[in-house]
This record gives structure tokens, C-alpha cells and sequence, in this order.
């Protein structure tokens, strides 16, 4: 029953939240169903809390291209599919020197980015099993002087996309070592977009800068915002006058990220690394949508305990969110057991709002 209660309440947050979940100011998810959709497209659906229902993935069966499985994982996840295969075929492509190779059997080490994917892929699956010391110092030992990283090893000409997508490996990594790269991969980024602008460009410089727990400048937005039409489309290029599926799904992507609270990488990430839930799990598919979007979170020991009764400091938070006040500030609550209790905000705005109260005058008690 205990069970039962904490599945249902879970649900009925999931009710409250999901219908305010990532949305940009002028969503163009819708403009994307024009398209054809491959993997990105469903990242960017998902990115924007899209309903995913009925959309299917192509099969990478029998390719042996690396990139065609990590581009999988990455829709697959969106989609809630397992890749367990899928995994284990890209960590098993890790050659010596750490790098995941450009082929599925373990050859070819020229591609940037067949190895950048796969440590996203990897690492938003919440897969531990590769050498991670080894793909950092492969990575970081291919970053050119000028802070960017190249499309083939051994170019000393720079991609300011691939850069950003390096940034965002980097960051999932989360290794020592790391912070420097990406201070100097993101001045790289930044200084091309101004040379060489697209709206794909300005996309992954906001992605990159979102991941690494960054603001995102205003003038960054609008300038994004400046290749979107009015059909919700995006340009490639200011100078064009019909949107088209690349530059949208970027757009679209990027303007979500804004406004998520996790990135969709870091949604991933938190989900998949939960040891004790899984497709199988009562209320499953509520608990994952919560904690990808940084509303639930695990234990320090990567449980989540879904048998656990919903404590009273989880569930303001809860309704904090459902109410769209996280963000709001409140005069702190006078409840002596609050202070330092990682609950105290939601406490100060729950209380505050007159929606919950404490046990007594001076109590509160969040973990009863």
C-alpha cells in the first residue's frame, strides 16, 4: 500500500508539472513534425517535453559505423528504449590509446567526432564501463592551440560545433583536468560564431554553455531568436529565406535548454543512473520525466528507494514546482528544524503561500 501512495503521489505531481515542462517562449516543436525525423529531431521533441508517443527510430543494424549507434542511443533515450546492446557495442569499440573507434570492430581513429558521441552516450546512459582516464586524455590531447577541437585528428583547423560538443563530453565526464579545456574550448566557440555566424553555431554555443552550468547571455538568445520565422522554423543563414530541418531541430533544442532545469543530457544522466528503478518499476515513467527534470533526485549511493514513504520536505518541493514558484525567493520560515535543510526554500514559499504548514508553530519536521 505504503508503495501504491508514493507511486500515486508521484503521478499526480508529474500531472501538475509535465504541463509546464521545458517549454520555450515560442516553442517550434511543432514545425519539426514537417520533417522526417531522425534521432536529433527526437532529441529535440523530447528536450522540449514533446509527447514522444508513437515515434519510432530507424534500425542501425548492421552498420558499422560507430557514430550511426551512438546517434541511436541518443534518440533511444529520448524515447525511453533500452540500449543496453547499443552500449555495450560502442564501449567495446575503445581502442588502446582510449579513443572509441570510427568502426564498430574497433578500428579507425581519425573521426572527433565518433569518439565525442560515444562518451555521451555513455555517459547520458549512465554506463561506467569504459576507460574514462584514457578517452579524457585522448580528447584533450587532440584540443588544438587555439582552444577548439578538429573534425580529423592530426587538423590544426578547428570546428567551433564539434568544440561545443567536445564541452559537453568534457563536462558529463566530470574528471579531473577538464575545467581548463573547457574554459578554452568555449572562448573557441565564442569567437567563431562571431566571425563565422549560424543558427546552428549559436545553438551549441548556448548547449555548451547550459551544460556547463553557465548563464546564457541575453544577447545570445535574441540572436538565435533572429533566425527563427514566424512558422516557428529556423534559417541556417540569416541571408536564406526558408527554414530548413537542421537548423530547426538546433533551434528548437537549444531554446528548450534555456529553459529547462537540467539539461537534456544531465536528465538522462540522473535517470539512468538510478540503480533501483527500471521499465519495470510502478510508476516508472512519472519518476523518470520528475528526475530528468531536476524535480526528484536519487541518494548519494545512486538509489532512489521507490518504496520509501514521500517525506514532507520532498513533497513541498514538489509543490513548489507544480506551482512555477522554485525560483521565487520567500522570507525564511521560522522553523527552528529548517535551517541549513536543503528543503528551507520550499518550506519558506509552501508556508509562505499558506498551501502547508509545520507540525506545530516552531516545527516543520521534513523527514517525517
Amino acid at each position: 500500500m505504503r508503495k501504491r501512495i508514493r507511486a500515486s503521489i508521484i503521478a499526480l505531481a508529474a500531472c501538475f508539472l509535465f504541463s509546464g515542462f521545458a517549454w520555450a517562449e515560442e516553442s517550434a516543436c511543432s514545425p519539426l513534425m514537417d520533417y522526417e525525423l531522425d534521432e536529433w529531431g527526437m532529441l529535440a521533441l523530447h528536450a522540449s517535453g514533446e509527447d514522444m508517443e508513437g515515434l519510432e527510430l530507424g534500425s542501425v543494424t548492421g552498420s558499422n559505423i560507430t557514430t550511426d549507434h551512438e546517434a541511436y542511443v541518443i534518440g533511444a533515450l529520448a524515447l525511453g528504449l533500452d540500449v543496453s546492446e547499443e552500449l555495450s557495442l560502442i564501449a567495446g569499440s575503445q581502442t588502446e590509446s582510449g579513443k572509441f573507434a570510427d568502426y564498430s570492430d574497433g578500428t579507425g581513429e581519425e573521426l572527433i567526432n565518433s569518439h565525442i558521441w560515444g562518451i555521451i552516450a555513455l555517459e547520458s546512459a549512465g554506463y561506467d564501463s569504459y576507460d574514462k582516464q584514457k578517452a579524457q586524455k585522448w580528447l584533450l590531447n587532440h584540443q588544438n592551440d587555439d582552444g577548439g577541437f578538429p573534425v580529423f585528428a592530426g587538423m590544426k583547423s578547428s570546428d567551433g560545433d564539434l568544440t561545443a560538443m567536445a564541452v559537453a563530453a568534457l563536462d558529463l565526464m566530470d574528471m579531473e583536468g577538464g575545467g581548463l579545456a573547457i574554459e578554452r574550448a568555449l572562448d573557441f566557440v565564442a569567437s567563431n560564431n562571431s566571425d563565422r555566424e549560424t543558427a546552428e553555431g549559436l545553438a551549441w554555443e548556448i548547449i555548451a554553455r547550459k551544460q556547463t552550468g553557465q548563464s546564457i547571455p541575453y544577447e545570445l538568445r535574441q540572436r538565435l531568436k533572429g533566425y527563427r520565422l514566424d512558422s516557428g522554423k529556423y534559417l541556417h543563414l540569416r541571408t536564406m529565406s526558408s527554414g530548413n530541418y537542421m537548423a530547426t531541430w538546433h533551434g528548437t533544442w537549444a531554446e528548450a535548454e534555456i529553459e529547462n532545469r537540467l539539461t537534456v543530457f544531465d536528465g538522462f544522466k540522473a535517470k539512468n543512473s538510478l540503480s533501483d528503478i527500471d521499465r519495470e518499476s510502478m510508476g516508472y515513467q512519472s519518476i523518470s520525466r520528475l528526475v530528468e527534470d531536476g524535480v526528484l533526485s536519487g541518494y548519494p549511493d545512486g538509489t532512489f528507494r521507490p518504496d520509501a514513504p514521500v517525506k514532507r520536505g520532498e513533497f513541498v518541493k514538489m509543490l513548489a514546482y507544480a506551482m512555477k514558484k522554485e525560483n521565487e525567493s520567500a522570507n525564511p520560515n521560522g522553523f527552528i528544524d529548517m535551517q541549513g535543510h536543503w528543503a528551507s526554500p520550499y518550506v519558506a514559499i509552501a508556508a509562505g503561500s499558506g498551501i502547508f504548514n509545520g507540525v506545530s508553530q516552531d516545527i516543520f519536521d521534513p523527514e517525517s
